[in-house]
């Protein structure tokens, strides 16, 4: 974790520096404001410790400048005074700040300070790493929603959105434009070749099985009567001849 420290007063500004490089932490010193936002931009830290009161840009001034800068991170800032009133205080975190130290300065303060301020951070960098995957998967999605999954190629709403686009040019500007459809699908089989007919002929059809005396006469045996036969048989009607006994 990369710390700033804007400090006018040189002996505290050694304390202070001192204090976080024995914590294990990467510090950066600045003697004024003005410095100090020329370091922040250069090489943007994770935490800001700044004096409250320094010529120039003072403290707050900082905090609001560091707060308006277009940040893909968020940089934790802490206050560093001796003014012990409550007035001060919410002055301080209106304008942005996250925390403050009182002078003189406490090691322990201090410590307990810079833990919450990794955990912060931290927490503040898994959300925009959140962010930027929600980013990634949405402008996926856009694509995957204009896109032919098996020709990967656009689709229908991608063709309107086109059309829409060009219609929209040509009336503003005047200018003409074409549409080609073209299949890419070959359901209808591939045309014959020029100068004859196609190399490969339709086979020809496969003859059914007759009746009993094509089944016999390639080796078959005849089929048996089957009980749809008998039943059709059985509805025929029969013709009954009768003899008169007078004639």
């Amino acid at each position: 974790m990369r710390i700033l420290i804007a400090e006018d007063d040189g002996a505290s500004r050694l304390i202070l520096k001192r204090s976080i490089q024995k914590l294990g932490y990467e510090c950066e010193e600045a003697e004024n404001g003005d410095q100090a936002w020329d370091l922040f931009v250069a090489m943007k830290p994770n935490v800001i410790i700044s004096d409250w009161m320094m010529p120039g840009r003072d403290g707050v001034q900082l905090c609001q400048a560091v707060r308006a800068y277009p940040n893909d991170y968020y940089p934790y800032f802490m206050l560093l005074t001796a003014l012990d009133d409550k007035a001060h205080t919410v002055q301080a975190l209106e304008a942005g700040a996250d925390d403050y130290l009182l002078k003189p300065l406490d090691r322990d303060d201090l410590q307990a300070r810079l833990i919450v301020a990794r955990r912060v951070t931290g927490l503040h960098g898994q959300l925009m790493e959140q962010k930027r995957e929600l980013e990634r998967l949405n402008a996926q999605l856009y694509e995957d929603g204009r896109r032919d999954p098996l020709t990967k190629i656009g689709n229908r709403l991608r063709m309107q959105e086109d059309l829409e686009g060009l219609a929209a040019r040509a009336s503003r500007y005047g200018h003409q434009f074409c549409l080609a459809l073209c299949d890419v699908d070959d359901r209808h089989g591939s045309p014959a070749p020029r100068g004859g007919a196609a190399e490969h002929p339709a086979p020809e059809p496969r003859r059914a099985v007759g009746g009993d005396h094509e089944r016999g006469r390639r080796g078959l045996r005849p089929r048996a009567p089957s009980a749809r036969r008998h039943r059709a048989q059985a509805r025929r009607p029969s013709l009954v001849f009768c003899q008169d006994e007078r004639a």
